[in-house]
């Protein structure tokens, strides 16, 4: 299949990575800037420890382990969206297929970690954060498989 005839559910695809990657860049430049301002908050984050009976010691190393986890997973993540995304526009094999794959498996792996961690639980953006991989691996693995060829 040529890349005029690529599918237009293919080029959405690539577009939705594309839009997901620059939400994933911006969320790395805010995960950056909660780390460095966690410092500043040691005080607040110490009185709602010592207010609350139920909240452990280490509030404040569970609040920077999962900043950690969050910005690690955006760091990996938003290239391999871009990456795949242009696989899918190009109807590449290794950058669409395998790249696709890898990034959806990775984004519900990391993504099942950052709810079972974190003390909010489990909120609509981590149902899109499972959503959109599951659909990326259906889609490229079932409707598209025989377009990324190349």
């Amino acid at each position: 299949m040529s890349q005029l005839n690529r599918p237009g559910g293919l080029t959405a695809l690539a577009v939705i990575n594309f839009i997901y990657a620059a939400i994933n860049c911006l969320s790395i430049i805010i995960l950056a800037i909660s780390l460095i301002s966690i410092n500043a908050a040691d005080e607040t984050l110490t009185q709602i420890t010592a207010q609350n009976q139920h909240t452990s010691n280490s509030f404040k190393d569970d609040i920077i382990t999962n900043t950690y986890a969050a910005l690690t997973s955006s760091i990996i993540i938003a290239p391999l969206l871009i990456i795949s995304g242009i696989g899918y526009l190009k109807l590449k094999k290794t950058l669409g297929y395998k790249i696709g794959n890898l990034y959806a498996l990775l984004s519900i792996t990391s993504s099942s970690i950052l709810i079972y961690y974190t003390p909010m639980g489990f909120t609509i953006l981590d149902m899109i954060s499972f959503i959109y991989p599951l659909t990326t691996l259906l889609l490229i693995n079932t409707t598209f498989k025989e377009d990324l060829i190349k």
